[in-house]
């Protein structure tokens, strides 16, 4: 399960961007798929990739100051990842990674958007 939040600093409508405000929140489900390039090794690059849903909600949206209002949308999700990993203990790896997350377009009653987000991660990863 992933959050992000994001403020909004501009809106592009037709190619002209325009002052905007508000918050944009992201909550998602995903299944992730990863492959260690050199999982015996102390330190071992990976790359990654997941599937899943999430809900993106626009709060307190206004252009220009003209208040647009709330909205949400539940869209499919995916995800890129890479990084690499420092092997702590036989079960244990301490990793940093990289991760571009982005959604279909949601609708915001009828109104079409973009969201992604890039994102450095410090993780620990526990194998069984």
């Amino acid at each position: 399960m992933g959050y992000r939040k994001n403020g909004i600093d501009s809106f592009s409508v037709f190619g002209v961007s325009l002052p905007g405000s508000g918050d944009v929140t992201s909550t998602s489900v995903m299944a992730n798929l990863y492959y260690d390039i050199t999982p015996k090794a102390l330190w071992s690059p990976f790359l990654g990739a997941g599937l899943g849903l999430a809900r993106v909600e626009v709060d307190d949206a206004a252009v220009m100051g003209i208040v647009i209002g709330d909205d949400d949308d539940t869209v499919f999700a995916w995800q890129l990842m890479a990084g690499i990993g420092c092997k702590l203990t036989e079960e244990t790896t301490l990793d940093l990674s990289y991760r571009y997350f982005a959604t279909s377009d949601p609708d915001f009653s009828g109104v079409k958007a973009e969201y992604g987000s890039h994102n450095v991660m410090v993780g620990i990863r526990v194998s069984f």
